[in-house]
């Protein structure tokens, strides 16, 4: 059976996350409560008990076609640093607002500027005040992941919307 992309994309994601936990520190593992055995919420708090370090989650699914909607949190008014693996997440809403049969022309045609209202100190590939001008967002969004470059990555979360990603 096929994959689709969007399967693709939340695999991605969740690699990037677990990807971006430091190695080699030394960590405690934060308990999780015991919820009501065998729920939704029960089993993905369960996938997050065995993680090293803090652990904060929140994870909404708002209702589709009638169906009721889902939302399970731990610890999710707390603060976390997540480092590179917010790129994955931008990254897929980015993909997920252009999503079409045509996605390579979309992102090939839509233009981004790249000028002093995005720049970010360090970016590797679109180097400040060295670039100007517009660029792809396919270019940027290879940017971003491929090279980690912070620049793009705000230039996506300009286009996509903080609020989206979140």
């Amino acid at each position: 059976m096929e994959k689709s992309r969007r399967d693709f994309l939340k695999t991605a994601a969740a690699s990037a996350t677990f990807a971006a936990t430091p190695l080699g520190l030394s960590v405690t593992t934060t308990a999780i409560p015991n919820l009501e055995q065998g729920s939704e919420a029960a089993k993905i708090t369960g996938l997050f008990a065995q993680l090293p370090g803090q652990v904060a989650y929140k994870i909404f699914a708002p209702a589709a076609s009638g169906g009721p909607g889902f939302m399970a949190s731990f610890n999710s008014s707390k603060m976390l640093f997540v480092a590179s693996s917010i790129k994955a997440y931008l990254l897929c809403e980015a993909l997920r607002q252009v999503d079409a049969p045509d996605i390579d022309d979309v992102l090939e045609k839509k233009r981004l500027a790249l000028n002093a209202s995005v720049w970010s100190p360090g970016s590797p590939a679109f180097i400040p005040e060295a670039l100007s001008g517009a660029v792809s967002e396919r270019t940027t969004m290879e940017a971003m992941i491929t090279r980690s470059d912070n620049t793009a990555t705000d230039m996506l979360f300009k286009l996509a919307g903080a609020d989206n990603v979140r």
